[in-house]
């Protein structure tokens, strides 16, 4: 009895939970049933999306009233259900028009249904559909990546909100006891529902918004190749167009049938030029699935300007006055006409050469590194070197380079000028400052030189040097008038040349090459300078012969004596030689200048010097000391002996000159002084004693 009586206490049990449980579940299954009905409401979605949002207020009221018709009963007018999850999810994702549709079906239905739960259900309705509007405010941009255990938090939110709208039942212990008798069932089921409800919405939800951004993006594209100046052409694999833009409708003209067809039948070439109605396009072809079919992307480039652009370039570069040429892997790849003109070579040869085969061989390594560093941008300056022409002719050119890419390939653009005379000047002018260089050394050394000799000598070999003349001598002859041009080149054949110069001589040359323009006048430059050299020594030297002798009778004057007298005293006193001094008068010379004139005078003083001069030695000195007054200085006079010996010889030479029988005989007073550098006189004693003698003879005469 007790076993069976537990039993029927079990099987009472069982058809208690079988009885709250089961229309919960079979929400449930409504819900998930209704549901699937949102599908067919998605393509309304894109054409009115209003209307969506009606009609999905409006299927999810029916599924509320649905809900409604299979609740769980406690009396008639008081009953649970899962209402509150459809109204909270098409609040998530519909928004507010949804919202609000759903919630006034439910609660239009609730409200006419009425009883003492009516309040309770309307109020859960109201809450389930404000924290819905506030989530979807508060996730907005996250509600197609919300996962299932945030439904399943959600669905707890509206467990609560049920159980608790539950109390508003009066009398309230009634809702209390039907809270404590439903908490379970609706605790599990409500959350289960709104997450596998939750879960349908947001994977529909995240496939319409993957489907807004493909259309999007496609609209983006559209646009953008719409908008682009270049031509988008999309056909499929039987030739039929798919989508082109306005620059390719453009591009294909009048004859649009005609140009697809040639785009068409060209669609293996991955890149390729056509020429449409006058203008020329660079076209690339890529292949592309759309929806599965195979489609052609042909993207059309107008290269008409390029095309002008090449063609007057290559123009241009073709008639330039310097060379051009372009280098492909370190062959000539293309030149213009002016590098055929200059190197001799036509573009056949030179095309597919070595493109430095031309340089110098002396200069080529050198020409190749500074070229490496113009390429990497480590020189700014161009080359300059020689290159050798088909005929052999040296020439000096001047090479740039610069790195270009040219149809995706890699070129080197050379630019080549010829600037032989250019470098020729160059060298003339260096050469030129180099010979005035050495010429103003040469006029400067010259001009510190005081002989005659020397001054020939190093100006002959100076004009060596400067001219780079085999040979160089100079025969004197002052008495040359004038410069005259070369007499000839003389053996025949030979390089000698005779070169007259203005009152200097002759300059006989022997040359290497043959002299220049500018070289016979750096030869006529330095002869005159040299010449003015010449004559400066020779005035000098008559300055200096005029300052130390008499003009008239040609004798050393008395500073020429004072000047000797100095240096004789020095070395009388080093070597202990005495002096021997001799004051000479000419008398009645006041007599013979009144009496016979001034002419006769001077001819008397004359006869007197020669009379002096023939009566002394070499080494002697003879000086007009004053007008009519002559001094000797003896040298080594072997003492007084030697003075009175002296005395005799120019006695004997005056009495030898007056017996010509002359107008005017000669008679002198002579006084001498014996200077001995041990003795107590010194030197202008024994001057003064040599005067005063000779004036005791003058009176002795009287």
């Amino acid at each position: 009895m007790e076993a069976l009586k537990g039993l029927s206490q079990h099987i009472a049990f069982l058809v208690a939970i079988t009885r709250l449980h089961f229309p919960l579940v079979l929400n449930w299954a409504i819900l998930v049933a209704a549901a699937s009905l949102y599908y067919l409401l998605i393509p309304i979605r894109d054409k009115s999306p209003l209307g969506f949002e009606a009609l999905s207020g409006i299927l999810f009221g029916a599924i509320t009233v649905l809900c409604m018709l299979f609740p769980v009963y406690f009396s008639p007018e008081v009953f649970i259900d899962l209402r509150a999850v459809p109204i909270a999810l098409v609040s998530l994702y519909g928004g507010l028009i949804p919202s609000t549709i759903t919630s006034s079906m439910a609660i239009a239905y609730r409200g006419w249904i009425g009883g003492t739960g009516a309040l309770g259900g309307i109020v859960a309705c109201l809450a389930s559909a404000s924290l819905s509007l506030y989530f979807r405010r508060r996730i907005k941009f996250h509600l197609a990546h919300l996962g299932f255990f945030w439904f399943l938090g959600f669905g707890f939110l509206l467990a609560g909100i049920t159980l608790l709208t539950l109390l508003l039942i009066r009398p309230w212990p009634v809702g209390l006891n039907i809270a404590r008798t439903m908490w379970q069932p609706i605790v599990w089921v409500t959350p289960i529902a709104t997450a596998v409800l939750g879960i349908l919405m947001r994977m529909e939800e995240h496939r319409y918004i993957m489907h807004e951004e493909l259309k999007q993006r496609e609209r983006n594209i559209r646009e953008l190749t719409q908008n682009l100046s270049n031509g988008i052409v999309a056909i499929d694999a039987k030739g039929k167009v798919i989508f082109l833009n306005n620059s390719a409708a453009k591009f294909l003209g009048k004859h649009f049938a005609e140009n697809i067809k040639i785009l068409f039948k060209n669609r293996s070439e991955p890149q390729f030029e056509v020429q449409i109605e006058n203008r020329h396009f660079e076209v690339s072809v890529t292949e592309s699935l759309w929806s599965g079919n195979l489609l052609y992307i042909f993207t059309l480039i107008d290269i008409t300007e390029r095309k002008k652009a090449q063609e007057f370039f290559f123009s241009l570069v073709e008639n330039m006055p310097i060379s051009v040429y372009l280098v492909k892997e370190g062959k000539f790849y293309y030149v213009n006409k002016m590098l055929e003109s200059l190197s001799g070579y036509s573009k056949e040869e030179l095309i597919g050469k070595d493109a430095n085969f031309m340089i110098f061989p002396e200069d080529r390594d050198y020409v190749k590194g500074e070229l490496r560093k113009m390429i990497k941008g480590e020189r700014n300056t161009p080359v300059e070197f020689r290159a050798l022409t088909k005929d052999g002719q040296l020439r000096w050119a001047l090479v740039s380079a610069r790195p270009m890419v040219l149809v995706d390939e890699f070129f080197i653009v050379c630019s080549f000028m010829d600037i032989t005379e250019k470098k020729t000047l160059e060298i003339a002018l260096n050469n030129s400052h180099q010979k005035l260089e050495k010429m103003n050394r040469l006029i400067y050394e010259l001009a510190l030189l005081e002989d005659e000799s020397k001054i020939i000598e190093d100006w002959t070999k100076g004009l060596r040097d400067i001219l780079n003349l085999k040979a160089c001598e100079f025969h004197y002859h002052p008495n040359l008038s004038e410069f005259t041009e070369p007499l000839g080149l003389r053996p025949s054949g030979s390089k000698l040349l005779m070169l007259p110069l203005k009152d200097m001589g002759i300059l006989n040359i022997e040359l290497h090459s043959p002299l220049g323009e500018e070289d016979m006048r750096l030869i006529q430059l330095t002869a005159s300078y040299t010449y003015l050299m010449l004559e400066r020594i020779k005035l000098t030297k008559e300055l200096e012969h005029m300052a130390l002798h008499d003009p008239l009778t040609g004798l050393n004057n008395r500073h020429f004596l004072f000047m000797v007298l100095e240096q004789e005293e020095k070395r009388s006193r080093r070597y202990g030689r005495p002096l021997g001094i001799m004051m000479i008068d000419v008398d009645n010379m006041k007599y013979i200048n009144d009496t016979y004139g001034h002419t006769v005078g001077d001819e008397v003083l004359k006869a007197v010097a020669k009379v002096l001069k023939s009566s002394v030695r070499e080494s002697d000195i003879v000086v007009r000391y004053g007008g009519d007054e002559f001094l000797i200085v003896l040298l080594e006079p072997n003492g007084n002996g030697g003075l009175e010996k002296v005395k005799e010889r120019i006695e004997a030479n005056v009495r030898a000159y007056n017996s010509q029988g002359l107008t005017v005989p000669i008679s002198l007073s002579i006084g001498c002084s014996y200077w001995d550098p041990q003795g107590e006189k010194n030197l202008d004693q024994a001057l003064a004693e040599a005067d005063s003698n000779m004036y005791a003879a003058k009176r002795s005469r009287l």
